[in-house]
């Protein structure tokens, strides 16, 4: 793991209001990384 996949995973962990199953659905479409630049009306 590099240091952006770690700074999307940490980014996407610390998220408020982002549970486990949101996230695991949203890890289902893509990458944390590719997440963590989506834009509010891309979630």
């Amino acid at each position: 793991m590099n240091e952006s996949q770690l700074t999307a995973w940490l980014t996407l962990s610390f998220t408020p209001q982002l549970g486990g199953v949101s996230l695991s659905r949203l890890l289902r479409i893509d990458s944390p990384e590719n997440i963590v630049s989506y834009s509010e009306l891309e979630l």
